[in-house]
């Protein structure tokens, strides 16, 4: 059985996983860490999960008395964790600051995007792994079977629409955003090393519970539709998270749960890839929960078999 560590700086992320992990049929123990909260039952923040756990906060986890630890950080707090502390050997971290997204030799986290580096974390190259932006996750699971092929060879264009729960409307986020190519760009290039296109983005907010869609096209005269269909299927069809569908996907589809559902078709000469998921699970928590099961030699859908509440 597993014992688990969570580091609770971000609420909305440490509620999922908290979600996840107190039903895994493999974690054993539970620790979370919040010196704000010392005492306080994880129900007075979470109170869905009331019957399910009588777990409270901790100021401190002994590091040297779990397996794995899940840091819930903000951007740039994993940097100043590991100069401040020493991580056991052998401790397994999850980290989702975004500090380590990009893979370097002064580092050992590796990307935790399953569907591209799964054989690396089950061969144990590393114990610890950064999750991928959500964002980047999706726009990666679209162009992966295209760079295999080494078939990327114009501009790519992403539309994407993220969930922003509460928001008063739909409202646009700056286009064109450099801030997560090097992420995407890095993990292109190693399966397509003559990848040299630009990745343009536009983002929208819009009001819904969560969830994002994204349409990632580019120019490919000399592709069919079924020869995409076939590669995508291909590439897919051993990795229990994606589903390559006939109709175009609603997030509804795939609301909580680790899926991402996706529609492939070509018009006028362009591959258009579409794509819907939920961001807290699929670009999120369950790819941690995902990686986890990897590092552990679990089945891969352990704790993350979810239906969505849409028929």
């Amino acid at each position: 059985m597993i014992r688990t560590g969570i580091i609770d700086e971000n609420s909305t992320l440490t509620g999922e996983l908290l979600r996840l992990l107190i039903f895994h049929p493999d974690v054993d123990t539970i620790a979370i860490q919040n010196p704000t909260r010392l005492g306080q039952p994880l129900t007075k923040y979470y109170p869905d999960l009331t019957g399910n756990t009588e777990i409270q906060y901790c100021s401190h986890i002994d590091l040297d008395n779990i397996d794995i630890l899940f840091c819930c950080f903000e951007p740039g707090s994993m940097c100043r964790r590991l100069d401040q502390e020493q991580f056991p050997q052998n401790l397994a971290i999850i980290d989702f600051s975004g500090d380590f997204t990009i893979e370097s030799a002064e580092h050992d986290f590796i990307y935790g995007l399953p569907e591209l580096n799964r054989k690396r974390i089950v061969r144990g190259e590393s114990r610890h792994i950064a999750i991928p932006d959500v964002m980047a996750t999706t726009i990666q699971l679209a162009l992966l079977p295209l760079a295999k092929n080494l078939l990327i060879r114009s501009d790519i264009q992403v539309a994407a629409t993220i969930a922003k729960p509460f928001a008063e409307g739909a409202r646009p986020i700056p286009p064109f955003n450099k801030k997560l190519l090097p992420e995407i760009k890095q993990n292109i290039e190693k399966l397509q090393n003559s990848f040299a296109y630009d990745i343009n983005i536009v983002p929208v907010e819009t009001p819904f519970a969560r969830g994002i869609l994204t349409s990632v096209w580019s120019e490919s005269p000399d592709i069919t539709t079924d020869f995409a269909r076939d590669l995508y299927t291909s590439y897919y069809d051993d990795h229990n998270f994606v589903h390559i569908i006939e109709t175009p996907p609603c997030t509804a589809q795939v609301i909580n749960t680790n899926k991402c559902f996706m529609h492939i078709d070509i018009i006028e000469g362009k591959l258009i890839i579409t794509s819907a998921s939920d961001a807290l699970l699929k670009g999120s928590v369950g790819q941690a929960i995902h990686c986890m099961n990897l590092i552990f030699g679990l089945k891969e859908t352990t704790g993350l078999f979810l239906k969505s509440s849409a028929y």
